[in-house]
């Protein structure tokens, strides 16, 4: 009786962080999106290359563009795989006036929602499956 509660507990806790971590994630790109509200068009001048641990790589596009007057040259640490961008492609950032330097691209919302959703969605069903288990006592 007892391992079925601890089981269920870990099931629920596990869904509990992954709804927050969601969440957060959703509440950073919110608060991202709301400060970045002026518009401009950047050049893809570079895309990094990136390994992780267990070998994947990922590609960051550099873009420039010009903001408060000056031309701002920065690295989106938003990575993906396969490449999204190519150089000399032109895209619509938004950027934070006060912070030039910090941005968001409109073509990474949708791959933004998509995370938040996956996370959230993970979180919610092991959250009601560890309660469910704990209810009934099944694991």
């Amino acid at each position: 009786m007892m391992e079925i509660q601890v089981g269920a507990l870990i099931f629920a806790g596990m869904g509990l962080l992954f709804l927050l971590i969601g969440i957060f994630l959703m509440k950073v790109f919110g608060r991202k999106r709301k400060t970045a509200s002026m518009v401009t068009t950047a050049r893809v001048v570079d895309v990094e290359c990136r390994r992780d641990s267990g070998g994947s790589t990922y590609y960051y596009p550099v873009f420039e563009y010009y903001a408060g007057g000056r031309m701002q040259r920065v690295v989106s640490t938003f990575g993906s795989s396969p490449c999204r961008y190519q150089t000399g492609e032109e895209t619509e950032l938004y950027y934070d006036p006060e912070k030039p330097e910090k941005f968001w691209c409109e073509r990474d919302t949708k791959m933004m929602k998509l995370l938040c959703g996956i996370f959230m969605g993970i979180g919610g069903i092991f959250l009601v499956l560890g309660i469910v288990f704990m209810v009934t006592g099944a694991f």
